[in-house]
């Protein structure tokens, strides 16, 4: 299908038949596809502004429509915490009574993030006693 001007391309469309009866016309986004004439595939609203009458999307991803190829999650490495910042030891409490007494006496356990580090801690040696038992 053609866009309306000023823009042109060859935009990938599907008509898709509705378990409801309907027959609608779905953009699908992405690079390539493998949609074929009898694919099942998911549909949700949002229309396309260049391309007149069409007023779904393909999810991709899903049933019969595969994702796209070599399509990564973007991260990038300055927002990424550093370990100093994970570990907050320098807090001190605000009041005499913590939110949990099992580690009133341990300032080095009172961050979130140091909780979750030290349970995994706790997982990775128990896992070694096993294997080193055998």
């Amino acid at each position: 299908m053609t866009p309306k001007k000023p823009n042109s391309a060859l935009r990938k469309v599907a008509r898709v038949r509705l378990t409801s009866g309907f027959e609608i016309t779905a953009y699908i986004p992405g690079i390539g596809h493998n949609s074929q004439e009898h694919s099942v595939v998911l549909v949700r609203g949002g229309r396309v502004k260049d391309l007149p009458g069409v007023r779904y999307h393909i999810v991709r991803g899903t049933l019969d429509a595969v994702g796209v190829k070599d399509r990564q999650q973007g991260r990038s490495s300055a927002l990424m915490p550093t370990i100093k910042q994970l570990i907050r030891n320098t807090r001190q409490p605000i009041r005499n009574v913590t939110k949990s007494p099992a580690l009133r006496g341990c300032p080095q356990r009172r961050g979130t993030c140091t909780r979750v580090y030290v349970r995994l801690v706790q997982i990775m040696s128990w896992a070694g006693t096993k294997e080193r038992n055998q």
